[in-house]
């Protein structure tokens, strides 16, 4: 007989009573995240080009609430992973979604390290550091990396505006700037393609007035997505992925 106790537990895999809100005398009984399609493409991206590198040990750098561990964990759960990020709250978060895995407050443009890695993740950190200190956060990198060890970055273009919570935006040009001393870099891919093609059909599953709960929709609209706005060029993406190896 399976055990009450265990059945509630296997439900704070997600923090459930949080969905169900008020706003304003609204009622909401789910969250919507409008940029979810875009999010989801280039994390699994994320996930099956690092499954492509054998390692050992991984860290994630500005790992958040820990979601791109918690996802490789699934597919790889024999190594031994680590997160940072400046975030106390996202940390906490962190340990709390992730049964597997080190999680740690740290700022890497501060300090590297006293570990070195086999790859290091840190998707959507870099634009959120200031530029001065920019510089300081690759080298910590470089120094937590092993020699050959692996770099994948993501990170929004100047190909869309500066997001008011941004510094700055990146092309391949300026990561080959900071990236040269230390790395080689092995491969830039663009992704995300705007379009308003591309918004009208993520919201044709999700906006203020509907949600779909068909699988069926879902995934045609997730398909069409990846066959049509996710892969792009280097003038027409909205995000950048470079993967690096240390020299």
């Amino acid at each position: 007989m399976i055990n009450k106790s265990q059945i509630q537990e296997s439900q704070y895999h997600f923090p459930y009573h949080h969905l169900a809100h008020e706003e304003n005398g609204a009622i909401y009984i789910f969250r919507h995240l409008f940029w979810g399609i875009e999010h989801l493409s280039y994390i699994n991206f994320v996930i099956e080009e690092t499954l492509k590198i054998p390692f050992e040990n991984l860290l994630d750098v500005g790992c958040g609430e820990g979601r791109i561990i918690s996802d490789l964990v699934k597919r790889k759960p024999n190594a031994d992973y680590h997160g940072i990020d400046v975030s106390d709250r996202a940390i906490k978060f962190a340990q709390a979604f992730n049964t597997k895995g080190e999680f740690y407050t740290h700022d890497i443009t501060k300090e590297n390290l006293n570990k070195e890695f086999d790859v290091i993740v840190s998707c959507e950190v870099i634009e959120h550091i200031e530029p001065a200190k920019v510089p300081d956060y690759i080298k910590n990198i470089a120094v937590s990396l092993k020699s050959g060890g692996h770099l994948i970055i993501t990170t929004p273009t100047t190909n869309v505006p500066v997001n008011t919570k941004h510094y700055q935006h990146f092309t391949l040009e300026m990561f080959e700037t900071l990236l040269k001393d230390s790395f080689t870099i092995s491969d830039v891919v663009y992704l995300n393609r705007q379009s308003l093609f591309s918004r009208i059909l993520s919201r044709t599953i999700g906006n203020r007035f509907y949600l779909s709960n068909s699988n069926v929709l879902n995934k045609l609209v997730f398909n069409l997505y990846k066959k049509f706005f996710f892969m792009c060029k280097k003038d027409t993406g909205s995000r950048i992925f470079v993967h690096a190896t240390k020299n």
